[in-house]
């Protein structure tokens, strides 16, 4: 998995060596292991190899079978047995031991446009057909990793990393102010297809792009899957998630040294049990949490999953991030993300790369893919359908013995309905940009079933981007096993009622793998908002000259928020963010953008 970029500029047209030079040189911090790139005519294609399988060491890219069609590619491709098996049934002579790139240029010869659609797994392509001057592209079905395009003139530029596209001088680098306006409101931008720069478009996840005769075209080749509880019973759903969440894991830690995220809770342990099944390699469990800012039981209950399991176990502190050094250090990504500055993240990330490990594994979806009844049930109640909330919570009763909770789901749609933005939003801004509207849509997008988001909502899109090495700078890559396209078809063969409660699911897989009191154990709430304790604390050098950054007018209400940072003890810890590091981490950002 790798950075790749290219250009395509139109017929007798050769680009100008300091413009390629500056591209393929934009991507050498995705990439340690190899660089090469390749040109022919008006098209240019340029990788940095970031090997993270043993197929990969022998990844040589730009890739070719006939000198005439080229792919570049950053991709992690799953059920490589299934897919080689129907490749040399469409005809292919494909080795077993091949790279993924080799697969993917594969079922481009033996698919072409339907290729995508035979392929699973963290990917984002081009293919450039020299002789039918053709550029094809995908990006994977929950957007694991990044796609850009632009337009210079007529010349196509793309590939999986933002400065490569903006080291060409002919794009236009202004930028999208209603992505700022979703940033500040929410960390990310709302739009799939936009991103923070006007002229940089990103591919949605499940789409492919074709570029032909100087004209774009897009197809949705995935969309998710529809709910199909019906099909199964309950013990024939439960084996099917169990072997798809296993296969999951599996396909995501073939390699070297794994290291895994370690709360405590039921979806990294059990991820963390499972993958220690699944490779020989060795498995490293890292756990963050405060010694003295804020208070942490978690790392406990860690602790005792690492002892339970066998797993060498290290704790990191969280305290590092304010005071080494003083007030910490600021990330700044290609464009905005939630994390500008170093976060938990990149304090694993760092030692992880100093010690040579590239592959960390993560458990976030699990809620959404297996408890998430509440916001299903609140979307009833938006719904009116009230006999279906009716017919469900008998049925939760007579599963589980307890109360049904209603009152929680109830709580979960007045919540999206009536909370006010807490963000600073400059009111001329909000207005001509309709903020306000969308920040009421954003909320709405909640009350349904999680499960669908996982592949629709762009939150999990910016977590997927914020984690790949573009963003954070480190030869790391993250994967999620519980974003896999074969769990996501078995969960949806599981009624929401009661398999999306409790998690209950997992606690049935966890049987004899995890001690009974994690199984037992409740889901903890968050604790106390570090960030805001730092702040509080005055361990924060940069707080006070906050409300006098120039960068932010136009986009945010500075006297509001000198107001707040003159105020801090009276800012609830969970509005910290939006009200004060979101638009701490814009100006941040726009001042190193210059």
């Amino acid at each position: 998995m790798s950075g790749f970029a290219g250009l395509v500029g139109p017929s007798g047209s050769i680009p100008a060596p300091p413009v390629l030079d500056a591209m393929a040189e934009a991507l050498a911090p995705l990439g340690p292991d190899r660089h090469d790139r390749w040109q022919g005519g008006s098209a240019f294609l340029a990788h940095s190899l970031l090997a993270t399988t043993e197929e990969e060491m022998a990844d040589r890219q730009p890739l070719s079978f006939d000198g005439l069609v080229h792919l570049v590619a950053d991709a992690r491709i799953d059920g490589r047995g299934e897919l080689i098996e129907r490749l040399r049934q469409a005809g292919r002579t494909v080795d077993a031991a091949a790279p993924d790139s080799t697969l993917i240029l594969h079922a481009w010869h033996a698919w072409g446009e339907a290729a995508p659609e035979h392929l699973i797994g963290d990917f984002a392509f081009a293919i450039w057909d020299s002789e039918r001057r053709v550029l094809f592209a995908a990006r994977d079905q929950f957007g694991s990793v990044p796609f850009y395009f632009a337009r210079a003139g007529e010349t196509l530029l793309f590939g999986n990393a933002v400065p490569a596209l903006l080291a060409h001088p002919g794009l236009d680098r202004s930028l999208n102010p209603v992505a700022i306006g979703d940033y500040l409101m929410f960390g990310y931008s709302l739009g799939r297809g936009e991103g923070f720069h006007r002229h940089i478009d990103r591919l949605p996840p499940g789409h492919s792009l074709t570029f032909a005769h100087g004209e774009i075209r897009q197809r949705r080749y995935w969309s998710v899957p529809e709910p199909r509880p019906d099909d199964l019973d309950a013990g024939q759903a439960i084996e099917a998630f169990e072997a798809a969440l296993t296969a999951a894991v599996r396909d995501r830690v073939r390699g070297g040294r794994i290291a895994t995220t370690l709360s405590g809770g039921m979806d990294s342990t059990l991820l963390t049990a499972l993958a220690m099944r699944n490779t020989t390699a060795p498995v490293d469990a890292y756990s963050f949490g405060g010694d003295w800012l804020t208070p942490d039981t978690e790392r406990h209950w860690a602790w005792r999953c690492a002892h339970h399991l066998g797993v060498p176990f290290h704790s990191i502190s969280v305290e590092q991030i304010y005071t080494d050094p003083p007030g910490g250090t600021w990330r700044l990504a290609p464009e905005p993300r939630m994390e500008q500055r170093c976060s938990s993240f990149h304090l694993i990330g760092d030692r992880l790369s100093r010690e040579g490990t590239r592959v960390l594994l993560m458990g976030m979806g699990g809620d959404a893919i297996t408890a998430g009844g509440t916001s299903h049930w609140a979307g009833l109640i938006r719904d009116r359908r009230y006999g279906s909330l009716l017919g469900e919570a008998l049925a939760f009763w007579s599963h589980h013995r307890a109360r049904p909770p209603l009152r929680t789901a109830w709580r979960r749609v007045a919540l999206r309905a009536a909370p006010a933005i807490t963000a600073p939003l400059d009111p001329d801004f909000a207005r001509e940009h309709r903020l306000e509207e969308r920040w009421r849509d954003n909320l709405a997008s909640y009350l349904a079933d999680p499960r669908s988001g996982m592949a629709n909502h762009a939150f999990w899109t910016e977590m997927f981007v914020a984690s790949h090495p573009e963003s954070t700078g480190l030869p790391l890559r993250v994967r999620q096993p519980f974003f896999d396209v074969r769990l996501l078809e078995a969960a949806m063969r599981l009624p929401p009622t009661p398999w999306q409660f409790g998690k209950v699911v997992l606690r049935r897989l966890g049987e004899g793998l995890l001690p009974e009191d994690i199984l037992r154990r409740p889901k903890s709430p968050f604790g106390v908002n570090a960030a805001w304790e730092a702040a509080r604390r005055g361990l924060e050098p940069w707080f006070a000259g906050l409300p006098n950054a120039g960068e932010l007018d136009g986009y945010v209400d500075r006297a509001r928020l000198a107001r707040t940072v003159s105020d801090i003890e009276r800012l609830p810890p969970a509005h910290y963010s939006s009200a004060v590091m979101l638009p701490a981490s814009l100006a941040a950002w726009l001042r190193a953008r210059g």
